[in-house]
């Protein structure tokens, strides 16, 4: 876990100090912002191609570039991971007796 919050560009220190609802979050803004990111190195790759004159029918439609979404980081499902295993825990939930 630390080393995804690290490669999400998030401070080591932090990792220890933050709750893992605060985890989550942070790994979903993280992931959103390379999302936009990707969306716009995108729309600058297609604009700069169209502008310099590329032609032909295959050219490729913006949203054939940014139709695809960058893998989700593996900390995305800790939330309901952990919720799930407090349920199973605490014995909470249909199995509950």
């Amino acid at each position: 876990m630390l080393a995804d919050y690290v490669s999400a560009g998030l401070p080591p220190d932090l990792f220890w100090r933050i709750t893992l609802r605060e985890y989550a979050a942070h790994m979903d803004g993280a992931a959103r912002r390379l999302e936009r990111e990707h969306k716009s190195r995108a729309w600058l790759a297609h604009t700069t191609a169209a502008l310099s004159g590329v032609s032909g029918k295959k050219f490729p439609k913006l949203e054939e570039l940014t139709a695809g979404k960058p893998k989700a980081e593996p900390g995305a499902d800790l939330l309901l991971i952990a919720r799930r295993w407090n349920a199973a825990v605490n014995m909470q939930g249909p199995n509950r007796r």
